[in-house]
């Protein structure tokens, strides 16, 4: 995050719209001595547009809780702060979460009926799900099953998420989605890689095919096969990455590759002083968003977080923060932020998978 280009110069409206260049300029020739020069031939650009996404947060405080805390010097002012501190402090982390996926906002899928009741739900992942968040339960179509569930319990061993309140009819393949958010998050990594998704930042997908990042699969991971991904993307672009983004058990691998070849461990120290692994003298960050088997190589300096200012309050009369509720007892606040992430040069990027193994079937 503190390696991407941060501003507003690409905002028009309540769009983004960044210039990409590809190809090189074709105005080169070697001619004869008294040949014609050569034919000008400008270097081409794309545009790319993402939209400002609206990241909100909201509280509410009740009035009672206010004049109880008001008995006590100072505790008025510490409830407060906690409440706005822990509100920015899920922002960040849902902020955090959106960087390391692809805009569907989809946070886990039902895998499983037969442990699966009302409230408790069997997931195919729970990297980013956390105890508090309100969910929505949502099909393939985009229609809402279950709306404003919070999450009181997650099992991380079995898999499992537990919520406030009965869900009824969830089937398998039904998505767990933060609420209101199904396709209004911003624009992750996991974006460009994406397929499904027919379009890539306003364009068709099929007709950028020159510009579209690779993917590799692999069987394991391995020097050779980190190696062989910067060799392609040097080749196409001329640049290697400057960063290598990965799951926890990528790093695990990683350390275990080196034990089992008897490779000296490289180290590097970043901007701050945090020290981390090293691949040749590019960075290795491991990051608890990143999908399991999944290694992102980037090249930072690609991307672009374009917002209209940092996180901020919404201010009412005289800029107070605190407002009252309609036609309740209670005082809120919230607090928003309007960005996305856009890359510039997608080629120069590429993800790195290692194929799960498949256990096989085993007669009982």
């Amino acid at each position: 995050y503190n390696m991407v280009e941060k501003g507003s110069e690409d905002v028009a409206g309540k769009e983004i719209v960044s210039p990409c260049r590809f190809g090189i300029n074709g105005g080169i020739g070697c001619t004869s001595e008294d040949g014609d020069l050569p034919i000008s031939s400008p270097t081409s650009f794309l545009q790319l547009k993402a939209p400002l996404i609206n990241i909100f947060g909201n509280l509410e405080i009740s009035d009672k809780v206010i004049r109880a805390s008001q008995g006590t010097t100072g505790s008025f002012v510490n409830l407060l702060n906690n409440e706005l501190d822990s509100l920015l402090e899920a922002a960040k982390f849902n902020f955090g979460r959106m960087l390391f996926q692809d805009g569907s906002g989809i946070l886990a899928t039902v895998s499983d009926h037969t442990t699966s009741t009302t409230t408790l739900f069997a997931v195919d992942k729970v990297k980013h799900l956390m105890e508090g968040m309100v969910i929505d339960f949502v099909d393939s179509t985009g229609a809402v099953l279950s709306a404003g569930n919070k999450i009181v319990l997650i099992d991380r061993q079995k898999k499992t998420v537990k919520v406030s309140k009965a869900a009824e009819d969830i089937d398998v393949g039904t998505y767990l989605v933060l609420q209101g958010s199904y396709k209004n998050e911003l624009y992750g990594l996991p974006y460009m890689f994406n397929n499904d998704i027919t379009t890539l930042y306003g364009n068709s997908r099929i007709a950028l095919n020159y510009l579209l990042p690779v993917k590799y699969e692999v069987e394991s991971l391995s020097c050779d096969s980190m190696q062989q991904t910067l060799d392609n993307i040097e080749e196409k672009c001329g640049t290697i990455p400057n960063l290598m983004l990965m799951s926890y058990d990528i790093r695990r691998k990683y350390l275990s590759h080196l034990q089992s070849s008897r490779m000296n461990f490289d180290y590097m120290y970043l901007d701050g002083g945090f020290k981390t692994m090293s691949y040749n003298g590019i960075p290795m960050y491991a990051d608890q968003f990143v999908d399991d088997n999944t290694m992102f190589l980037i090249n930072s300096e690609d991307y672009k977080l374009q917002q209209l200012g940092d996180w901020s309050w919404l201010e009412g009369e005289g800029g107070r923060i605190l407002r009252q509720m309609d036609n309740k007892p209670a005082y809120g606040a919230t607090l928003v932020k309007y960005a996305n992430l856009i890359c510039t040069r997608p080629i120069a990027q590429s993800k790195l998978t290692i194929k799960e193994a498949v256990v096989p079937e085993t007669e009982e």
